[in-house]
């Protein structure tokens, strides 16, 4: 747990590229205080598959759903594409 508040940190992580699967995810998953929320990817079969790996239910398409009051995550980790990014 986080040393400083003792409460779990709640991520969303957007792209679910190979960067995400090899890199952050893994990475994420590996800290006792950290649960993964929610995840986004416009490639709807890559996020089915990531995600199921890591047993994240808050799957989306519109990164803007990610931060609703329900999920409440205390951090976004975006990892996507140039070719998407502005």
């Amino acid at each position: 747990m986080c040393a400083a508040s003792r409460e779990r940190v709640r991520i969303a992580v957007i792209g679910a590229g190979a960067m995400a699967n090899t890199v952050h995810c893994p990475s994420l998953a590996s800290f006792p205080d950290v649960d993964l929320v929610a995840a986004c990817d416009i490639d709807e079969q890559r996020l089915v598959a990531t995600w199921d790996r890591y047993g994240i239910a808050g799957r989306y398409s519109d990164y803007r759903r990610v931060r609703t009051p329900r999920l409440k995550p205390g951090a976004c980790v975006s990892r996507i594409g140039t070719r998407w990014a502005a």
